[in-house]
Formats: structure tokens, C-alpha cells, sequence
């Protein structure tokens, strides 16, 4: 999820919040309920063939706000 804030102080907020599904995470590909869907979302997004371990980040870096000058204020 991606929120943009206005601080009204001159600076706008980036925010990044990770949200996890509660689905299990392995797929059973007849099951088309939300879990399932959800279960089935969770093994394709672990199935990244481009993925670097080394650059995965910590549980830390998942939940960020960047701060930056407002481009219009």
C-alpha cells in the first residue's frame, strides 16, 4: 500500500506499508474462495526467478516514509 501525505509544512510523506495475507502459503489451485486466491497470489509472488537475497532488506525496511521537499509548495 502507498499513502501520500501533504504535511502542510512545506514536505509531502511517502508512505509504504506491507501487508501480508493471512492465506496459507501454499496454493490449491481448484480452491477459488478469496483464501484461495489469496494462497495462490502468496506462491507466485515467491516464484521471482529475478530475485537477489542480498537485496530482500530486513523486516525494517518494509514499513518506510520518505520524506521530500513539496514539488509545489
Amino acid at each position: 500500500m502507498i499513502e501520500i501525505a501533504d504535511n502542510r509544512d512545506g514536505t509531502l510523506s511517502i508512505f509504504t506499508t506491507m501487508i501480508e495475507s493471512d492465506a496459507p502459503a501454499r496454493a490449491s489451485y481448484d480452491d477459488l474462495s478469496p483464501a484461495g486466491l489469496a494462497s495462490l497470489y502468496r506462491e507466485l509472488a515467491a516464484n521471482d526467478l529475478h530475485a537477489d537475497a542480498d537485496r530482500i532488506g530486513s523486516a525494517g525496511d518494509r514499513n518506510v516514509e520518505l520524506l521530500l521537499a513539496h514539488p509545489f509548495g
